[in-house]
């Protein structure tokens, strides 16, 4: 999900996760997604099922907000393993603030 957006908000990154052969939905045995900050350290490393943060939008699409609280280009990576194994990678852009005119 590439873009840009204001310092503070909250960015949704999304995926999709499909059968290789039918390219139907399919819902992987384990679903992660970590998450790079501006600094390229690496602020979160989330699990489905675990941490809340992941959200399971209908068969194989998942979705989590994240706080973009510092500008520069953030990175982020879905990935499942098992069943269902794929990654996907992906950034956006946090715009610095500027002051009122």
């Amino acid at each position: 999900m590439a873009g840009s957006y204001r310092i503070g908000q909250l960015v949704e990154v999304g995926t999709e996760f499909r059968d290789p052969n039918t390219k139907a939905l399919v819902d992987p045995s384990v679903v992660r997604l970590r998450v790079l900050n501006p600094a390229k350290v690496i602020v979160h490393v989330w699990l489905f099922g675990t941490d809340p943060e992941i959200v399971k939008d209908a068969v194989g699409k998942y979705h989590a907000n994240v706080d973009g609280n510092a500008s520069g280009t953030w990175y982020y990576y879905w990935y499942s393993t098992a069943t269902g194994q794929a990654a996907e990678e992906g950034k956006f852009t946090i715009l610095a603030a500027k002051a009122a005119p």
